[in-house]
């Protein structure tokens, strides 16, 4: 499917828009975010989140103390009860975010720079940013997943696997 064909929810606070890429009910979401402007992140009692920065410089989540710091292709889980408030660093940013029923599924999300195995069962997410699209499986026996194109460092396709 073509990432741009998913329709964009523009927040409540009005700083980002959401594109919500695949989901199972209230289990979880994979979504594609596009952070705006500083403001507060949306809680989500009984979520966990794990998000990977794929465009711009970053983004800083404070909490009282408690400080996330999101950086540019690096994967972050963090609670999705807490009421973050975010801080963008130099400028927007766009998250690729998984949020998860806490305690039931596990989620794991990497770069994919050559091809896997990947084992069943689960649900394996394979986002190409460069190429605009993604791809959603439902593995019930081991599935083998390759980049559009392998090798190529301009090309971000990153692989998202949910088991629960």
């Amino acid at each position: 499917m073509q990432i741009a064909s998913i329709p964009c929810e523009r927040w409540k606070n009005g700083g980002g828009t959401t594109r919500v890429l695949a989901s199972s009910g209230d289990d979880w979401r994979v979504s594609l975010a596009e952070v705006e402007a500083h403001g507060p992140y949306s809680s989500f009692d009984g979520q966990m989140r794990t998000s990977m920065i794929v465009r711009g410089n970053g983004v800083t989540l404070r909490d009282g103390e408690r400080l996330v710091t999101l950086a540019p292709f690096e994967v972050v889980s963090y609670d999705g009860a807490t009421p973050w408030r975010a801080t963008l660093v130099n400028g927007p940013v766009s998250s690729l975010n998984v949020m998860s029923r806490t305690e039931r599924y596990r989620v794991h999300m990497s770069v994919l720079s050559s091809a896997v195995s990947i084992e069943a069962p689960c649900t394996a997410i394979v986002v190409a940013f460069d190429e605009g699209h993604f791809a959603v499986h439902d593995v019930r026996s081991p599935l083998r997943v390759t980049p559009p194109i392998e090798n190529r460092s301009d090309q971000l396709c990153v692989l998202i696997t949910i088991r629960g």
